[in-house]
């Protein structure tokens, strides 16, 4: 088995496997709270990009200290705002 992976489902033929990246979406809430990698993971961007909508502000978020951090529920929501925008 791969190194840093999690075996989530397994048949006799063939195992779906999950990062701990990616286990970690199955079970958030709308209430929890994302650092950038994970904002990166969840829109499907490069953190770079994710770090620099943050900087210009043309994503909702706040800072910890020095760290990015972001709402799921806001996500959502400018996602929907997003879409709404762009129809």
């Amino acid at each position: 088995m791969w190194r840093n992976q999690i075996v989530v489902f397994s048949t006799y033929f063939n195992q779906i496997l999950l990062t701990p990246l990616k286990a970690r979406f199955l079970k958030m809430t709308k209430d929890d709270i994302m650092a950038v990698k994970e904002l990166a993971y969840y829109l499907k961007i490069a953190e770079k990009t994710a770090y620099r909508f943050a900087l210009e502000k043309k994503i909702p978020g706040f800072k910890v200290g020095a760290a990015w951090r972001f709402r799921k529920s806001e996500i959502d929501a400018w996602i929907n705002e997003q879409e709404k925008a762009n129809k």
